[in-house]
């Protein structure tokens, strides 16, 4: 329950706040990234969410994991958790089990990004801030630019928004806890340890095939992932073409004092 709790990111709040608190130094280029820092904002995030309240044991075995990187690498490409699976714990989750779970585990960890960044957008594009912009009540030439660029950014976050919330509902819910739900039925009818370690392999088969993680399943991913990449493009796009906008703002305004 741990691992699906941590490793499939079904503990809420615990993800929300580790996306705040890692986001700016996962930005940062992989090589200068320190592993030591990012396991000093995991427990930041744990103290910070409900995932303070579980057993200490348990928060213990959870880990940063930085994966293997090369040259344009950013922490996010790296990043990853993994769980300390002691004895007895080990016969069941094995190397090649842990190592099915990381898949699992950088799958979602890539979601996660693109939906925190599109919370991001509509923070910085939501109705209060744009209403105020003084470029909103400017002359009738400069209103028509803004709010001809405003209305594509907005058709364009709502299609974004609408694609990245189904995909993740039917991820979570149709996938990961209807897997889990007929994984728990396995586990109480299991008679014997082979009985476990047969319905634990099907558990996450079935996670991998569904989450189009599988060998049949790499060219809708391909797309799939090209997608998040135009997703956190937009991201991108969307805060520099608001940074200008203040930048010019700080500047009418000192034109208008001067």
């Amino acid at each position: 329950l741990a691992i699906k709790r941590y490793l499939l990111l079904g503990q809420g709040d615990f993800v929300q706040y580790l996306m705040d608190v890692v986001g700016p130094e996962l930005s940062e280029p992989a090589n200068r990234i320190s592993p030591f820092h990012l396991a000093g904002l995991l427990e930041t995030a744990i103290r910070a969410s409900d995932a303070q309240y579980d057993d200490r044991d348990i928060l213990d075995r959870i880990k940063v994991k930085m994966m293997d990187h090369g040259d344009g690498d950013v922490g996010w490409d790296v990043f990853s958790l993994e769980y300390d699976a002691r004895v007895p714990l080990d016969t069941v989750f094995t190397a090649s089990v842990m190592k099915m779970y990381l898949k699992i585990f950088n799958f979602l960890w890539k979601l996660k990004r693109v939906d925190h960044s599109l919370t991001g957008v509509w923070k910085t594009m939501k109705p209060n801030c744009i209403l105020s912009s003084p470029f909103y009540k400017e002359g009738t030439s400069i209103r028509a630019q803004f709010v001809s660029v405003l209305r594509k950014c907005q058709v364009l976050f709502n299609e974004m928004n609408h694609f990245v919330t189904n995909f993740q509902y039917y991820i979570m819910f149709e996938v990961l806890e209807v897997s889990w739900a007929r994984f728990s039925e396995e586990m109480d009818a299991a008679k014997d340890l082979d009985d476990l370690l047969m319905g634990h392999d099907k558990y996450l088969t079935s996670i991998v095939e569904k989450s189009l993680l599988g060998e049949r399943s790499l060219g809708i991913l391909r797309n799939l992932f090209a997608l998040f990449d135009i997703i956190l493009q937009f991201r991108s796009h969307a805060d520099r073409w608001f940074e200008r906008i203040y930048e010019l703002q700080l500047r009418l305004d000192y034109c208008r004092n001067s």
